[in-house]
């Protein structure tokens, strides 16, 4: 930590208070504050709305009712707005507009529509920081294009992924977790951009997991979102982190990268190769999913 009192010779009266809190902490004090928040048992995320947590554990149940899944959601009129907003924008519309949770349902099934009640709650409670406004829209919008194009990878390579949406969408959050972290912690600090992104890069897929799991999502998502940046899990190949390699890649292609400098969002050129092998993923179905998402633009 730094130290709150320094000694000046000069003074002539030994040791003598200063401010140090606007001094920015170097790499290795900061990646070690990051570590310390996320790795404590007491480590709380910015909380969900109680109606899409819900909705998460009712896509899992397989009694669950679409009246009850409804009527939960409609307890939130905020979140209700944001979801039937987003069921009509340009990614999913496709003739009659969506009026009602009861059509975008209908529309989307449970799983769809769960997925599009996660993105809106993350939206309004996640994607929030204090002083990072502008990364934090940035990401928002990375996340959700690396989750449509995951969406697209699997389709298209065969991939059987309930979660690859989710995967995309949350494949980033602990960047957003770990500004929250540190701008609560001490928000008068600066934090220089050349000293935090190296600490994110290396923090942000631990992060991601965590905030994950303490929202109780599926375990198998979990995997997924602690290795984004790996295609061996275990020792074997993970087609599902392959698709999220090659998802990411075509976000960034197609302008929709995150990371100012440039290097959060770079992958090994050797890993997307192997990534794209293991899906078979040509450039025929690249064609597609970039056409594809062009056109569907939010």
């Amino acid at each position: 930590m730094l130290p709150r009192a320094v000694t000046d010779p000069n003074y002539g009266r030994g040791v003598v208070s200063i401010d140090t809190g606007d001094l920015p902490l170097d790499e290795s004090d900061l990646g070690r504050e990051v570590r310390e928040v996320f790795s404590s048992p007491t480590y709380r995320p910015p909380l969900l709305p109680r109606s899409a947590t819900e909705v998460l554990a009712m896509s899992r149940d397989p009694a669950a009712s679409l009246e009850k899944i409804v009527k939960t959601l409609e307890s939130d009129p905020m979140l209700v707005a944001k979801v039937v907003a987003r069921v009509n924008s340009a990614a999913y519309s496709r003739t009659r507009a969506v009026r009602s949770l009861r059509d975008a349902l209908s529309r989307l099934g449970i799983a769809g529509l769960r997925d599009v009640v996660v993105e809106a709650a993350l939206s309004l409670r996640v994607f929030r920081a204090p002083g990072f406004q502008e990364p934090m829209e940035r990401l928002r919008k990375h996340c959700v294009k690396v989750a449509e194009i995951a969406r697209r990878v699997c389709y298209y390579t065969a991939v059987d992924s309930e979660y690859a949406y989710l995967c995309g969408l949350l494949h980033d959050i602990g960047v957003a977790g770990i500004l929250i972290a540190l701008t609560e912690s001490d928000p008068k600090r600066k934090l220089d951009q050349a000293t935090l992104w190296p600490v994110i890069d290396r923090a942000h897929a631990e992060a991601s997991e965590t905030m994950a799991r303490v929202w109780i999502f599926p375990p198998e998502l979990l995997v997924v979102l602690a290795n984004h940046h790996k295609l061996v899990v275990d020792g074997q190949p993970h087609p599902l982190c392959a698709a999220l390699i090659v998802a990411e890649d075509l976000a960034v292609r197609l302008g929709h990268g995150f990371d100012p400098l440039n290097k959060l969002d770079i992958g090994k050129p050797d890993r997307l190769d192997a990534a794209k092998s293991l899906l078979n993923f040509s450039p025929r179905i690249a064609a597609l999913i970039e056409k594809e998402v062009t056109e569907n633009a939010a």
